[in-house]
Formats: structure tokens, sequence, C-alpha cells
């Protein structure tokens, strides 16, 4: 985009990681031939075709051959209506024509196959002397695009009326005027570049954050997380992805992972991206051993066939070929042919995916005094390469005996110190093991479940009391009976508490080093929760 401003005579300035760009080009009114090569971006494509369509001057847009497959009439008949000289060849790339001014007025166009045709004209329509009233025919593709493009034009000065038709299209209009420069424009972090992360924390219940990201986003792809929600458990499904089509291919592996067949619709426009996105899915999640299969208008995949390792072509294209690296991480020796294609939207991608891998998420173990949280979380921090914190043994450090503070200050000056003492624990890398009570400070359970992936650890009455009995460093009594007589009561009225904040449960174990087996195969599943 920055690269075909420049080529039609803008002038851009880079100050830093700000981009300075001036509102005309730099030779107003002096028309020259202007080539512009988008290289593979259909977004520039689109975009550049109404900014050359009123820039005077001569020019053509072209790309790598990927794109002059991608399709464009819809557009550049949609401009001619609005008085641009330009033509393409058969629908397709190389868009060629004379920029000038425009008198705008009255214009149809077919959004079916993508929104941005309706974006590309909405950023010119000010620039027309009689403005933009433009109908769309038929639904529009990812209508939310749209919404988004109505914001930027309001941040510069223009208002913009969309009003739906009884016939699923809209009718948009922007009256003719100047744009008013906001001075700095902060331009927000893609969500549909996120959706590889976001799919990664899903499968391990883990989180993907980014300060780049906007929570009030206008983009469809920032609810892409909610899409996933819907493929967890087994059974069949079938998702609509027609409003965020980009994250097919990341849906797709989840759906992989998972027991039951899923079926998406609404995605035939997906033959016409970088690559055939439907066939490229399928082909290579043949290759892996899944099953899958290309329908009228999207996806069937049966999940939970045992997947094996192999060398994906991502056949050029930057989403699927992320996708894929997701998928890697949970089938072993995944390799991806071409990482270099990532480039096109994430150049880093594959540097923040090794960052991501080795930022183990939090492990809290929850469950009755004497259950083996120690044991266990010391056996998994070992076995894991991670850190490992006892809040009890934090809490003596810093104030002696657990037994000697309750003692001279009661339980409830003892809980309100734990919960500091579990949140100072809670941290990326590290095995926590919690104290019996502590999922019942309020708050606690609260900051459990967003810190850290939680295993509640099980055990019978009759284990915890032979281990109890056997405990060298006994704990204090929570009510006016002794700790064995109180225990069956007390596991009763906490064990809802446990099951509410966790993740898991690890049932009832024989040995500690079933028991840690036991962990390990829940922790290494996909959607464990354990990254």
């Amino acid at each position: 985009m920055e690269a075909g401003l420049r080529s039609l005579g803008f002038n851009l300035e880079r100050r830093g990681e700000d981009l300075w760009v001036a509102t005309k080009p730099s030779a107003p009114g002096r028309e020259v031939q202007r080539t512009v090569d988008v290289n593979e971006s259909g977004t520039a494509l689109r975009l550049l075709t109404s900014v050359a369509a009123v820039t005077p001057g001569e020019f053509e847009l072209t790309g790598r051959p990927g794109l002059l497959r991608r399709p464009i009439g819809e557009l550049t008949r949609a401009l001619a209506q609005l008085g641009a000289e330009l033509h393409d060849r058969d629908g397709c790339p190389p868009v060629c024509g004379r920029g000038q001014d425009l008198s705008g007025g009255d214009a149809r166009v077919d959004a079916a196959r993508s929104s941005q045709f309706v974006s590309s004209l909405m950023l010119i329509g000010p620039l027309l002397t009689d403005g933009l009233n433009l109908e769309t025919t038929g639904a529009v593709a990812s209508p939310g695009y749209l919404e988004l493009t109505r914001r930027v034009l309001a941040d510069f000065g223009v208002q913009a009326n969309l009003r739906p038709r009884a016939d699923s299209g809209l009718r948009i209009e922007i009256p003719p005027g100047p744009l008013h420069s906001p001075g700095l424009f902060e331009v927000e972090g893609d969500w549909s570049a996120a959706g590889a992360f976001t799919l990664l924390a899903e499968l391990c219940g883990g989180q993907a954050r980014s300060s780049e990201l906007r929570d009030d986003s206008l983009q469809p792809d920032r609810r892409f997380g909610e899409t996933l929600a819907q493929l967890r458990g087994p059974g069949p499904r079938k998702i609509d992805v027609g409003s965020i089509p980009d994250q097919t291919m990341n849906l797709a592996v989840a759906a992989a992972l998972r027991e039951g067949t899923t079926e998406f619709v609404g995605a035939a426009n997906l033959r016409l991206k970088e690559s055939d996105r439907l066939g490229v899915t399928v082909r290579e999640l043949l290759r892996l051993g899944g099953q899958a299969e290309v329908t009228p208008d999207g996806l069937r995949i049966t999940g939970g066939v045992p997947l094996h390792g192999g060398q994906i072509d991502p056949d050029g294209d930057h989403r699927m070929a992320m996708a894929f690296a997701i998928l890697g991480a949970f089938v072993e020796r995944v390799e991806i042919g071409d990482p270099g294609c990532v480039a096109k939207s994430f150049p880093g991608f594959f540097t923040e995916l090794d960052r991501a891998l080795a930022t183990r998420r939090c492990l809290a173990l929850v469950g009755m005094r004497a259950v083996g949280k120690t044991t266990l979380g010391r056996s998994l921090a070992e076995r894991l390469g991670l850190q490992f914190i006892d809040t009890d043994q934090r809490f003596e450090q810093a104030h002696g005996s657990i037994q000697g503070f309750v003692s001279e200050h009661g339980w409830p000056a003892f809980r309100e110190l734990e919960a500091a003492v579990v949140r100072d624990a809670l941290g990326p890398g590290r095995v926590v093991s919690t104290g019996g009570g502590a999922p019942g400070t309020p708050g606690t359970p609260e900051l459990l479940r967003s810190e850290a992936f939680v295993l509640h650890l099980d055990a019978t009455d009759a284990q915890l009391a032979n281990r109890m009995a056997r405990d060298p460093n006994p704990r204090p009594a929570v009510t006016d009976r002794s700790p064995l007589e109180e225990l069956a009561d007390l596991h009763r009225a906490r064990r809802p508490g446990y099951l509410a904040c966790s993740n898991a449960t690890l049932p009832p174990s024989d040995s500690p080093e079933q028991g840690l087996e036991q962990a390990l195969t829940l922790l290494r599943s996909p959607r464990s929760g354990s990254c």
C-alpha cells in the first residue's frame, strides 16, 4: 500500500514507527504515467484502484501471477458508472486507465465476493463532485468491515450514511467535501493476523494478549474467539464463516483436533484468495492423515482422527502457513514449506510463535490438604522445566508457621494474607500449589481462572485421612473439631468451589508416580489448558 501510494505520486515519509502521508499527490494537475505493483496484496489492489481513478495521470495496477487471478471487475464497473476511465482483463487485474476528477453520483456494486469493493468506493466518496450514492446488490461479504470504513471516514471529518435495503443490500450516501486530517491517526492492530494466536490460546487453554488490539474494534475477526468456542466438546457442528472468512483455516485446524464432524458454510469466496484456500486446506489435512472434503460453499472435517507429521505446502498463502504452524504445536514434526510467505501480513510471526510456545501458562493446583499438591507440583515443574511455588511455604517464610499464625490472629487474617501470596505467586512459567482453603477466599477463584490453568486434584476421604495421619507438619483445624473429624464435611463443602474454579480434575491415584503420568497425559492433550 505504501509503495503503491508513492507510485501514484504521493509523498510519504517514515519517522520511526510513524508514517507521514501528504494529502495530495506531489505534482497535482500534472498527468503522468504510473505503474503500481501491489505484489500479492488484494487489499492494496482494491483500495488503490479507486485512488488511482481520482489521481491525475495514466496508471496500471498489476502484481504477481496469483494476484492476477483475483476478481476486480465488480469494482471497475462501479467506478466506470462514476465516470472513471479504466478497464481490466476479463474481470481481473491488471487494471489500466486514466485518473481524473470524477463527477460521482449514483452507482451500484456487487459486493458478494468482497466488501473491499465497497470500502474502496467509500474512501473516495468525499472527493467526487456530486458525492457518492452507492447501492450494493445482494448480501455483502464481511459487512462488518464497512462499519470500520465508516468510522475511519468519520475520523477524517466525513459522515457516511449506511442504510439496509429490503433485498439484503445497502444504500450508502457520502456527501462531497474536504477531508480533514486528524493530525495523528492511530492504526489499530489486525485481528485477522491475531487469529493464529487466538487459536493457539483456545487449543491449550491459554491467553493471547496484545496491546495493539482494540477491544472495541469493529473488525469482525475480533469475535473469532466466540466462534472458536463453538467447537468445544464432541459432537457435530455447523458454522457459518461468512463474516470471518480469513479465520476458516484456523477453524479447520481446531476442527481436525476435536471429536466430531464439523461443517463450515459461507466460505465459497475462499477459492479466490491468495490460494484456493478450501482446496489447499483439505489437501494438506489429508497429507497429515486427517479426514476432510470440500463442499459447494465450504468444508467438512471429521475430527478426532490421529494426525501424523509431514511437510505442508501453503501454496504461498500467509494465512495457510500460520494455521498449519499452530497445528504443528500439537502434531509432531510438521514442516512448513515456504515459511517466508507469512511476511505478507505478519513478518515476525514465527518469532512471536516461538515466544508464545516458550511462555508456558501458569499451572495452579487446587484441592484438599494432604491431597498431594506439593508432591505433584514439584514433579510437574521438574518434568516441564518450570518454576515450582508452594503458597503455604511462601506464607510461612514471610509470617512463620500457619498453625502459629492462625492461633494468634485467626483464620480471616490468614486468608487475607494468603490471597496476596497466591496473587504474587501466579505468573507464566510456574507451577503453583495452593492451600486447601485458598479457592474459598473472595476474588481468588476469579484470579486463578484468569491467570492460570487450574488443575483440581481429587482424592477419597479415606486417602486423605491416611495421608493426614502421616503428615509430619499438621495443619490447624478449620472448625471446632480435629482435622480428621472435620475432614469429610470440609471436603464436601469445599469440593464445589474446586470444581467451579478449575479447568480440569485429576482423578484419585494410587501413587505419586501414577498421578504424575495422569497429569502429564491430561496437560499434553489439545484444549487441556496447559500452554
